[in-house]
């Protein structure tokens, strides 16, 4: 996921999702008041439907007291404001605090609701004037993200006023027809294509309650809220019981590992196959095969009805045909999935973009781990066909040059030039300093082929196909040895980053190399010189494993990826080790993220952070431009924690086992229980 084009803080934003839309608000429960940041808004199908949204108290502004993102629930967003001094507009002056509002807000099925309460503290009656000003200008998600267009737009009609909704309409260049309607419980005073007005009294002690529905629809009521607030809950419940509990003697840790499912939860998307997690807010209401599909590998152990889901739809998404501007060809996986108006009149390619080399040998990979966990083998009846599209995209797409190595090259005007997970410009290059130059031949590409390749034989194995079978594990030992023969460099101490378009190797110490041991393309007596690499001062910051070495010239620790820290990235580090038994080093990974999440509100992981080295004095540093929630960052928790105690799920007794009997100093004792039936899975 490459950089937005500026560089707003993404910090302060509070955000609500659900399906294909999702609503970033201020810490006063505000949109629009900072026009800087490209983001705030309500957007339904990367369309945004409201682009201000500001609570006015006299037509000044209410003062910040609390804002909460989401309740334990998952489902309520909350903020606390008060008043400061005014003068009503009869003249009569209130003194600060005497007036408390409750913001409260959720999302369903592409509409807002909000609910205010107001309540007055002071000794006397008060008397005032609130409301709001607001604008819809659906802005294309594109144009927000880059701030300029180079077609014009469609036309948005003069707005038709009703006693108690304001509807906008838009008629788009892709034949699309979009609305916006605002729909208030109570008549405002005063209502305008901008603004509403309420003139309320309240006698001491007194409240007042408004609710206000936003939405796409022209019959939506505002007094929906309380009926939607249940469903919501439901469903947020519904979702829930698909994971396993996982119960530790530690608070902190047990608060950890809540709230980063509860996250993984909003961040989810019903599809026809089931749940799929959306890549993250507020830049990533998406579809993303990547970090879906590693999302999967890391909760596989304890939520594999998400994982089929994710398996489905990106079954449903598979490319067809070639299609040079979308980076598609026959049997590859979606890289993202968007459905904007600049995407459907093709000004950029992302309504199926395919600019991934790496989702297709994932995808194989993780339907390989399902199967081994669940033996759902009926589910496969419906997969195989797509696994060997996919299996034979590798072979047949995937490595273009037929050298036995999996390469990208973009083929379009748009879309990304690097297309690894680390997919930003400078993200690929030499010991110099120069970039390397396409068709780019990545070391963890190879790493997940080869691991594919196992996967795609054990899935033949078991759907009776002993041809392809053994034609997959020739090709795993094959590239195993051609693998291990050109890209290792003792020098270095790992695998080198990359092959250039020339075969030179890209001689740099990167975090990519640990992505191998995951894989299990790493000899054995090869592994513990990976592990000693990744764990030096230069590569382990003390908070994770840097993405690049401090030794190396593009080293830079609040770049996006040369030198910051991924947890996802560090989580299949992690698990990588212990695949070569090293569960001190992934404990010790397991601890550092940990503290990590502590450094932030309500323990939720961000995208990323600076790779700074740790202090007893300062604290990490945060990136600015780092998305909260993001999707493979809270499935982190769940695999470092699988890791460092290796745990795997017995198929024949219905049961966890470990193979470290070391918890996390912190931690006594540990119970993992299956919610449907109470039945307990693992104590430790």
């Amino acid at each position: 996921m490459s950089l937005p084009a500026s560089y707003q803080s993404y910090q302060d934003l509070l955000t609500i999702k659900h399906n294909d839309a999702f609503a970033a608000f201020d810490k006063n429960g505000n949109i629009g008041v900072d026009e800087n940041n490209e983001f705030e808004g309500f957007f339904v199908n990367d369309m945004r439907h409201l682009s201000k949204w500001n609570l006015i108290f006299e037509d000044a502004p209410f003062s910040h007291l609390k804002a909460l993102p989401l309740q334990s629930d998952g489902v309520i967003m909350t903020h606390h404001l008060r008043n400061d001094e005014f003068y009503s507009h009869d003249n009569v002056i209130f003194a600060p605090q005497s007036c408390h509002v409750l913001r409260q807000k959720l999302l369903y099925n592409d509409t807002v609701y909000e609910r205010i309460e107001i309540n007055n503290y002071a000794t006397e009656r008060m008397s005032f004037r609130f409301g709001y000003d607001f604008e819809v200008d659906f802005c294309d998600y594109f144009v927000a993200r880059q701030k300029f267009r180079h077609r014009k737009t469609g036309r948005i009609k003069k707005p038709v006023l009703s006693e108690k909704t304001v509807c906008f309409d838009y008629n788009g260049l892709d034949k699309i027809d979009r609305s916006t309607t605002i729909a208030f419980s109570h008549k405002p005073q005063n209502l305008k294509h901008d603004k509403a007005r309420f003139n309320i009294s309240l006698n001491p002690k007194e409240q007042f309650t408004l609710l206000v529905a936003i939405g796409q629809k022209k019959r939506i009521q505002g007094n929906d809220f309380y009926d939607v607030l249940q469903k919501k809950k439901n469903e947020h419940l519904t979702h829930g019981l698909e994971w396993k509990n996982i119960d530790t003697s530690s608070g902190r840790f047990n608060t950890w590992l809540n709230n980063s499912k509860n996250a993984l939860i909003r961040l989810s998307s019903l599809k026809p196959g089931g749940i799929f997690p959306y890549a993250g807010l507020p830049r990533f209401n998406a579809a993303f095969g990547r970090d879906s599909l590693i999302v999967g590998l890391q909760t596989l152990w304890v939520n594999d009805a998400m994982t089929k889901g994710i398996l489905h739809y990106l079954s449903e998404t598979q490319a067809t045909h070639t299609d040079a501007e979308s980076d598609a060809q026959p049997g590859k996986i979606i890289h993202e999935v968007r459905h904007s108006e600049m995407c459907h009149v093709g000004e950029v390619p992302f309504e199926h973009y395919y600019g991934s080399v790496d989702s297709t040998p994932l995808y194989v990979m993780l339907a390989a781990a399902y199967l081994e966990k669940t033996q759902d083998k009926e589910t496969f009846q419906t997969l195989w066909p797509h696994l060997k599209a996919a299996l034979n995209w590798i072979v047949e797409y995937g490595d273009s040059d037929k050298d036995g190595f999996i390469e990208y090259h973009k083929t379009g005007n748009g879309g990304h030039k690097n297309q690894g997970w680390k997919d930003n410009a400078s993200a690929l290059f030499h010991a110099d300093g120069s970039f390397a130059q396409s068709p780019i031949a990545l070391c963890e590409a190879q790493g997940y082929a080869y691991a594919a390749y196992k996967g795609g034989a054990y899935i033949a194995e078991h759907m009776g196909d002993g041809k392809a079978a053994a034609e997959w594990k020739e090709r795993a030992n094959t590239l195993y040895k051609k693998f291990n023969r050109v890209f290792w460099d003792n020098e270095i101490g790992g695998y080198v980053l990359a092959l250039d378009k020339d075969k030179n190797p890209c001689r740099v110490r990167t975090s990519n190399m640990g992505h191998l041991l995951y894989c299990g393309i790493v000899p054995e007596n090869r592994a513990h010189t990976i592990v000693r690499t990744l764990m030096d001062d230069d590569m382990f910051s003390g908070w994770g494993i840097r993405t690049a070495s401090m030794r190396e010239k593009l080293y830079n620790p609040i770049s996006y990826h040369n030198g910051s820290v991924w947890p996802h990235d560090v989580s299949l580090i992690a698990a990588g080790m212990t695949k070569y038994g090293f569960f001190d080093q992934a404990m010790t990974l397991l601890l550092a993220i940990f503290d990590a999440a502590q450094q932030f509100e309500h323990m939720i992981l961000p995208e990323l952070f600076c790779g700074y080295e740790r202090s007893e004095t300062d604290p990490l540093v945060q990136v600015p431009v780092s998305c909260i929630p993001q999707a493979w960052s809270c499935g982190a928790p769940f695999l470092l924690l699988q890791a460092s105690l290796g745990i795997n799920y017995n198929q024949k007794t219905k049961s966890y086992e470990a193979r470290n009997d070391k918890l996390p100093h912190f931690i006594n004792k540990l119970e993992i229980r299956c919610p449907k039936t109470g039945e307990i899975l693992l104590v430790k």
